[in-house]
């Protein structure tokens, strides 16, 4: 049964997708995400990426608020129908209409097949945010077999320089952002399921011996508030930082309070505070500045799963 409404501009954007996805079936597994073009019309951006899990949990991630929301480890909210609301909340605690892609909608579905909603810009980009043209995102998927998915993301519908007119160079910001964006919001995807696999994840030592640094303070009051495009690139590696280092079984918990009030912390294992000093200064948003933090000895008295 189908499971869509389409438009006939959409239609004619899915369609296009579906030709890209041919001429694609034999390429690279992870290509990089287009350039933004030089010329009028800005160029779909096109990411690829093979998962290692099976088609129906890749689906529930994509088209799920607890499925999001256990990736990104921040509000969602998906609702799989025509019109439904696809909202995540990538800065939760900033102001109310900024937080992410509120007022996003699914568009189409085919169950298990593909996936398209509409996506706006960063708040960085008010004139494109605030407007009334939302560009396009079709995201197709591939069972390759039990324990693998093929990814193909698609961003279309951009406007050209006439369409944009005063708005172009915000327009052209937003290309070029989501550009680096998605290749990295699909390897965030592609971490939580290598992670989920416990028999790849490293056992910790016995030790009660550990560390945890403290984020105090921001480069300024309002980070949250006004962050810029290279902050968010700053915040999204941190972000991968400490995956990368809990994927390895250094790093137990790591996380902010969510009540804005208290800080972050991360607790991890270190073999002496020479080693632990270097792990929280090369945290790229303590290495470039952005949060403030302290480096404590922690004693690991109980621990889940080992205790």
């Amino acid at each position: 049964m189908c499971c869509f409404r389409l438009t006939a501009h959409l239609l004619c954007a899915v369609a296009a997708v579906l030709v890209l996805h041919v001429h694609a079936a034999h390429a690279q597994s992870d290509p990089p995400a287009q350039a933004p073009p030089a010329g009028d019309q800005a160029s779909t951006i096109e990411v690829e990426r093979i998962i290692n899990a099976s088609l129906e949990d890749v689906w529930r991630v994509w088209t799920t608020t607890h499925g999001m929301s256990d990736v990104l480890g921040v509000p969602v909210n998906i609702d799989l129908r025509i019109g439904g609301p696809f909202e995540i909340h990538f800065s939760p605690t900033a102001p109310e209409g900024s937080r992410g892609s509120e007022g996003c909608k699914v568009l189409s579905f085919l169950p298990q097949r593909m996936l398209s909603f509409s996506w706006n810009a960063p708040p960085e980009f008010p004139a494109v945010r605030n407007g009334d043209r939302k560009t396009t995102v079709v995201v197709l998927f591939e069972s390759i077999d039990s324990d693998r998915t093929r990814v193909r993301l698609h961003h279309l519908d951009w406007p050209t320089v006439a369409e944009a007119g005063s708005a172009a160079a915000e327009w052209q910001g937003t290309h070029e952002y989501f550009a680096r964006a998605w290749p990295r919001f699909l390897g965030i995807v592609a971490d939580y399921f290598d992670v989920r696999n416990e028999s790849r994840r490293p056992a910790r030592t016995d030790s009660k011996d550990g560390w945890c640094y403290l984020f105090v303070g921001f480069s300024r009051p309002d980070l949250l508030e006004t962050m810029t495009a290279d902050e968010k690139q700053i915040l999204s590696d941190h972000f991968m930082y400490l995956k990368d280092l809990t994927a390895q079984g250094v790093v137990i918990v790591a996380g902010p309070c969510t009540d804005g009030k208290g800080p972050g912390i991360v607790i991890f294992e270190a073999p002496d505070e020479a080693s632990a000093a270097e792990l929280m200064n090369e945290d790229p948003a303590v290495k470039h500045g952005l949060f403030k933090a302290e480096l404590h000895p922690m004693r690991l008295s109980l621990v889940r799963d080992r205790d």
